[in-house]
């Protein structure tokens, strides 16, 4: 079973602004879209059944068209800093913002805060790991969830 491609290399060109420049090759291009491709794939799948085209209401929806852009943005802020790497200025800034929105946004689908629909406007299946009370995997530490009362300190001496 194949996971869903989000993005392609003509989209990524035309949201880095390389349309018309033919130094940045699709090879080139390519490279930031499989990455892309994966790091957005590898995000929903913390909570929701992949691939989603195997989902009935998939196709179509505002979540298609949403994956689609987030993907987009994420391949073009990657192409964008290794292209202007070591430059700075604005178009360093303009990567990093996209690469931070982006990356954000995923964050949301991660934990949660950001449910994903298809277009009858129902959620997506989620994965069986996260489809209980479960809250997912530990994301910082410490973890607080932990409530046996064991605590153990820097200082202590056993």
């Amino acid at each position: 079973m194949a996971l869903d491609i989000f993005t392609t290399t003509e989209l990524t060109r035309e949201e880095a602004g390389f349309s018309a420049n033919a130094n940045v090759t699709d090879p080139v291009i390519e490279q930031y879209v499989k990455a892309a491709n994966g790091e957005v794939a590898t995000g929903i799948a913390a909570n929701y059944t992949v691939p989603l085209s195997a989902n009935a209401n998939f196709a179509g929806s505002a979540t298609e068209d949403y994956l689609e852009q987030l993907a987009t943005t994420l391949a073009a802020g990657l192409l964008l800093l290794k292209q202007y790497e070591g430059s700075g200025g604005d178009m360093v800034d303009l990567a990093l913002a996209k690469i931070e929105s982006a990356r954000g946004q995923l964050k949301e689908i991660q934990k949660g805060t950001r449910a994903l629909v298809g277009t009858d406007g129902v959620k997506l299946q989620q994965s069986a790991s996260n489809s209980s009370s479960n809250t997912g995997p530990i994301s910082g530490f410490p973890d607080n969830t932990d409530d046996s009362g064991h605590q153990f300190g820097m200082d202590d001496v056993y």
